[in-house]
């Protein structure tokens, strides 16, 4: 792909086949998880349904696919009025299954939630790069803010729960013309009113789900995607040392993998003897090396530039005095600000270059 979003080599970009919609697809695959960003938007062109006959397009429009694929078995599908549906087979075969037990669907339904929450910042970071605007503001989403939509056999319609304990109940409903009051025009609903000028543009579908199936390649950085979500949550509920911490240990585990691997290009043999025996790695990955050590061997072996080896030794002190202190103004909103664009930039900057989020945070005036 080329063009405003540039992919590293690796992505997912030729692995990828969409799923045309149609009877067949509807019939194979017709149970999804799905739920709405915090923040509502727009995919496409922003509608009018304050016209003739405006009421009767609310639900045909907003409920209209606007982008869907499949890779690996997971089908994801992206509707008009900013939903987003995936489905999973692990996860449908734990929720499926006869003898399941609650800790069972607990966990699916978590597995449900990260790879939503991958999906939606996948949308924002690009909506970022090829809008250059701020359509998205994504929060974590959790199990309430999830429901499961089923379709009957060649059919859009679905059936399933509304999640009332979430802002997500209010926009399922808005897809429902008699949630609307008679006496005022649609677009004076808040449903409608807060998508105003948040349109994303349908390229920024694709270009999104490719980079959600680059992450998903390597699960460990797939979690640490999920919980960077969690920290920018954590930022914009005002929870900044708490944010810092995850951004920590997303960087701890990134520092871990690349020590990992810069160990495996030294296990060349030497006058017929391997250079790091069983008993050297053990030491070498033990709790001597600790991250401060293995980021200074890092930095000395030109696998980090010396500005991020100050700025992950710097968020690795703020981390200490978090933990040490147990204080909640250790850390600002502006260093924690930069500690999330620094982690992000460090964890996806092998899939997309220069990634950016939309960090913005509004405070309450006098």
């Amino acid at each position: 792909m080329s063009g405003p979003l540039a992919f590293k080599q690796g992505s997912a970009a030729k692995s990828v086949s969409p799923c045309p919609c149609s009877r067949r697809y509807r019939d194979a695959v017709d149970t999804f998880t799905g739920s709405y960003a915090k923040t509502p938007f727009w995919i496409g062109e922003e509608p009018d349904f304050d016209g003739p006959g405006g009421r009767d397009k609310i639900n045909p429009v907003t409920s209209t696919v606007v982008y869907h694929s499949a890779h690996g078995g997971t089908f994801v599908r992206m509707y008009r009025d900013g939903c987003i549906e995936v489905r999973v087979p692990e996860l449908e075969q734990i929720l499926t299954a006869a003898n399941k037990s609650f800790d069972d669907s607990a966990r699916a339904s978590a597995g449900y939630a990260k790879h939503l929450n991958v999906l939606f910042l996948c949308l924002e970071i690009v909506c970022l790069k090829v809008q250059n605007a701020a359509v998205l503001s994504h929060s974590e989403l959790t199990i309430p803010d999830l429901f499961r939509a089923n379709y009957r056999p060649g059919s859009t319609d679905a059936s399933g729960n509304i999640c009332f304990d979430s802002h997500v109940g209010a926009y399922q409903q808005g897809r429902m013309q008699g949630h609307y009051k008679q006496e005022l025009p649609p677009s004076f609903d808040m449903r409608i009113f807060l998508r105003r000028n948040r349109v994303v543009d349908p390229r920024c579908c694709e270009a999104a789900f490719l980079c959600y199936c680059a992450i998903r390649k390597d699960p460990a950085l797939f979690q640490d995607v999920s919980s960077l979500s969690k920290a920018v949550g954590e930022y914009k509920g005002g929870n900044f040392s708490t944010s810092t911490v995850l951004c920590w240990f997303i960087l701890e585990r990134c520092l871990n993998e690349r020590f990992a691997a810069y160990l495996e290009t030294k296990m060349e043999t030497l006058d017929q003897k391997p250079r790091i025996t069983s008993e050297r790695r053990k030491f070498l990955t033990g709790s001597a090396f600790s991250a401060a050590v293995v980021s200074n061997v890092l930095e000395l072996a030109d696998l980090l530039t010396h500005e991020q080896f100050l700025r992950i030794n710097e968020i690795r002190k703020m981390r200490n005095d978090i933990a040490h202190s147990l204080k909640d103004d250790v850390v600002t909103v502006d260093r924690c600000r930069k500690n999330i664009e620094f982690t992000a930039d460090f964890l996806l900057g092998g899939v997309i270059e220069g990634p950016r989020l939309n960090l913005g945070l509004m405070t309450m005036g006098s």
